[in-house]
């Protein structure tokens, strides 16, 4: 089974400075049948004018990871962490037992669009920490970002979920689910075939019960694939 979760019926935050699509139920979004998908349980799709962002505020016992696909991230917490995040890297928190922690768009006259992703972890309590992923050489246009292992060079988040970029414009990619599993495709730009089945930027593909993907995209495409109990 693939279904299209179509980029228009995501729910919607705007402000003067920022403009939000939730893939999930989120702050005053509540869609319930999109309250969460596994141990998946936000998408949020950021845009941030130029010297913007969200201030300090707390997390708990949530795995937090921010993919910024242009301009960049400034990223402070209460673990002594001072980061400038850019585009094409991926962030990751495990919040724990409890952090503190500030985004902002440093540039000030460009915009910030970065994808911020929750996964409930598997257990609660642990011990904050803080770690980023850079991209490498890797060209078969699937590359494995977070992982419960660590493999890969890959950053470690604590929960069976694997989280991939995508680039499927130059090849064909093939993919063999584990038994058990379940995804979800988010597409950041272009348009992505999955299985025949086409989803545009901004669209979902929710997969469930495939023995086998075979992914394929246009020019630029790129997307987010997470593989999940």
């Amino acid at each position: 089974m693939i279904h299209r979760r179509a980029s228009d019926s995501r729910g919607l935050t705007q402000t003067d400075w920022l403009e939000s699509r939730h893939s999930f139920s989120f702050d005053s979004y509540y869609d319930p049948d999109y309250t969460a998908f596994g141990s998946l349980r936000v998408i949020n799709d950021d845009r941030v004018t130029g010297g913007s962002g969200f201030p300090t505020h707390p997390h708990r016992d949530m795995e937090i990871l921010t993919y910024v696909v242009e301009g960049a991230i400034a990223h402070e917490d209460s673990m002594g962490n001072r980061k400038t995040v850019a585009a094409g890297h991926l962030q990751t928190m495990s919040a724990g037992s409890g952090i503190t922690h500030s985004e902002f768009n440093p540039l000030p006259d460009e915009q910030t669009r970065f994808i911020q992703i929750w996964i409930t972890p598997r257990e609660q309590g642990l011990t904050p920490s803080y770690a980023e992923w850079a991209p490498g050489n890797n060209t078969n246009g699937l590359t494995l970002m977070a992982s419960p292992d660590g493999r890969d060079h890959s950053v470690v988040i604590h929960q069976d979920a694997d989280v991939y970029l995508l680039h499927p414009d130059t090849e064909e990619i093939r993919f063999g689910p584990k038994p058990n599993q379940q995804q979800w495709l988010q597409v950041i730009a272009g348009r992505i075939t999955v299985n025949n089945q086409a989803f545009n930027e901004g669209d979902s593909a929710i997969i469930k019960n495939e023995s086998t993907l075979s992914l394929s995209g246009s020019p630029g495409s790129s997307a987010l694939f997470f593989d999940l109990l």
